[in-house]
């Protein structure tokens, strides 16, 4: 019988929340969900939590340089039923002198991270961590400092994790957190503290209490930046929430969290200021919970683009909405619902005019959760008022999508009819989509050189 790791629940159940949460908040299907992880029972305690395991077939670390070998990329199709396997046309060849992608892309692979280099073909391992048993994975999570590349991440042991910093290549690693229920590892802005989560019993009444905290990144004492709620098991409390860090505002001024609740299975969104301590949680429509994980600060720190989800497995709401800082009043942005028909918005990236370049799908029904049924988007630039296509073809995007620094281009996982899932790099400028290989995974991050 496989062990279980009660330090490791903060990283899995959490983010099995949050996941099911972003699937339904961006219009993906959460049958998707299949691709990364079970679907989470309706308990959010320990015991629903496995560990993370090592796949079966999971072999020695790779050797300092190797070749990744995508298979042939498909060309999207307006119609899933329609759609082509991943393998039926050619891929682009890309330059290597010119190097497909604008910075190297870090990953996770079978417990370890590495690095996909600019010319979408090479990968060089970072990680070289050892699991706290054999049949576990060894890192679950990480971050990348926008600051020199540093990489934060947690090594899962077999009863408490370790949070451990090195450079950009791996080196001079220094574990800044030990025996700890670790998890979620975010840099601030100005790479001088990391905010992380630490899980803690909700009926807990005495030691470290769970929530988030906020670390130097040189390492030293922890700081409660929030505290989850308390809980009684016995008598649990639908308004109690656990919470966990999502996204640092422009500034390092303030942190967008995932509020989870402690009893069901449902999340929603809310901003911690780190200097007063006040906790402004998202509005939502009526009957609606603000999603969480969707929120994409603006370039000047001033709104938050969000998108919005009903409890549970529902259908996606359609449009996006933005959210005041201070107050979490909310007010539309882009309409979802029209007399025929609704327009999906998914991975928004937020531009300095105020417009976003976003995903958007236009479906005559909402898809329903776990039919396997999924839209096809396009790639836009939208504004409040109008809006306009990038790409002319329709992509079946799922999860979470990865914007470019410099908003060349996204990486996004491709969902097909037959299964599979593929992670592919589209420009904006209409070059060749180029697919980088099978799915890498929800934790992307890009690298320096």
């Amino acid at each position: 019988m496989r062990k279980r790791s009660s330090s490791y629940i903060g990283q899995r159940v959490l983010g099995l929340l949050l996941l099911s949460t972003i699937l339904s908040s961006c219009g993906v299907p959460a049958t998707q969900q299949a691709a990364t992880s079970p679907v989470p029972s309706n308990t959010a305690g320990p015991s629903a939590s496995p560990i993370a395991s090592a796949p079966a077939s999971a072999a020695a670390t790779a050797e300092p340089s190797e070749t990744l070998k995508p298979s042939p990329t498909a060309e999207p199709s307006a119609a899933p039923s329609q759609q082509p396997s991943p393998t039926a046309a050619a891929t682009a060849e890309p330059s290597a002198a010119a190097g497909v992608l604008p910075a190297p892309l870090l990953f996770m692979r079978e417990g370890q991270i590495v690095r996909l280099e600019r010319d979408g073909k090479t990968v060089t391992p970072i990680t070289h961590e050892q699991p706290g048993q054999p049949d576990i994975l060894a890192v679950t999570d990480f971050d990348v400092s926008p600051v020199d590349g540093s990489l934060a991440y947690v090594v899962q042991g077999s009863g408490a994790n370790t949070l451990v910093r090195t450079d950009a290549q791996g080196q001079q690693r220094t574990v800044l957190l030990e025996n700890a229920a670790v998890s979620v590892p975010r840099w601030s802005p100005d790479g001088s503290q990391i905010a992380l989560n630490i899980w803690a019993s909700p009926e807990q009444t005495d030691g470290q209490p769970g929530g988030v905290y906020l670390i130097p990144a040189t390492g030293g004492e922890l700081q409660l930046l929030q505290a989850n709620d308390r809980n009684d098991p016995a008598s649990p409390a639908t308004d109690a929430r656990g919470y966990m860090a999502h996204r640092w505002s422009p500034d390092g001024k303030r942190l967008l969290l995932s509020a989870y609740s402690l009893s069901v299975e449902t999340c929603s969104a809310a901003v911690k200021d780190i200097s007063s301590g006040a906790l402004v949680p998202i509005q939502a429509p009526e009957g609606m919970v603000s999603g969480c994980g969707s929120g994409q600060w603006s370039v000047d720190g001033s709104t938050i683009y969000i998108g919005m989800a009903h409890p549970g497995p529902q259908p996606p709401v359609p449009g996006l909405w933005q959210a005041d800082p201070e107050t979490g009043a909310i007010t539309p942005f882009i309409q979802g619902k029209f007399e025929v028909g609704y327009q999906l918005v998914t991975n928004h990236r937020p531009l300095e005019d105020g417009s976003v370049y976003a995903f958007q799908a236009s479906v005559d029904k909402l898809p329903e959760p776990f039919n396997g049924v999924m839209p096809q988007y396009k790639l836009f630039v939208l504004g409040k008022t109008d809006g306009m296509a990038l790409r002319d073809e329709e992509f079946p995007v799922t999860g979470q999508a990865l914007w470019a620094a410099d908003n060349s281009g996204v990486v996004a996982d491709l969902a097909y009819p037959d299964g599979n899932v593929v992670t592919a790099w589209i420009p904006i400028d209409g070059g060749a989509v180029v697919q980088l290989g099978p799915f890498m995974g929800e934790a992307k991050q890009w690298g320096q050189d």
